[in-house]
């Protein structure tokens, strides 16, 4: 396996695939929500090996076609934190694979993407748990100071 220029070679993962890659940024890192990022990284991949990455500004860009302009950009993956079920819907809608729940450094997320090491527990954000949004524990039960309140406590498990 060779590196390129950037230090990073995809080909474990994509086995020679050309694509490109679209990651939403905040100070260096993932940024946290999809649906308000500002701005959004774009990794292209050619048989195997990371050509070219470019930082756009997508603030001036409503959440509705932020789908679109990916998929006129050639972006085939988004990468990100969390991401509301209708942008997700809407990335997905234009035919692009959505992998949410991720954060971490953008040079960490990008080598675990190429070498299939997105998996591992370090890269997902609180709340995700087995590929679904984690539920708080406990159940809701009626306060004791009036039958016909409606006023409810919280008692954990």
């Amino acid at each position: 396996m060779s590196e390129n220029h950037f230090g990073i070679s995809c080909a474990l993962i994509l086995h020679g695939e050309d694509m490109k890659l679209a990651i939403p940024v905040w100070n260096d890192r993932v940024s946290p929500v999809f649906d308000t990022a500002t701005q959004i990284l774009i990794v292209e991949v050619e048989k195997g090996q990371i050509l070219t990455r470019q930082i756009y500004k997508i603030d001036q860009i409503p959440g509705f076609q932020r789908g679109e302009w990916l998929a006129r950009a050639g972006v085939k993956t988004v990468v990100c934190g969390a991401v509301s079920n209708s942008q997700e819907a809407v990335l997905r809608a234009a035919g692009m694979d959505v992998i949410p729940w991720i954060g971490g450094d953008i040079e960490d997320v990008i080598f675990a993407y190429c070498t299939g090491g997105l998996d591992r527990g370090d890269f997902r954000l609180p709340g995700f748990d087995n590929g679904h949004r984690r539920r708080r524990r406990g159940r809701r039960v009626r306060s004791s100071k009036s039958n016909s309140s409606k006023q409810f406590r919280y008692r954990g498990r």
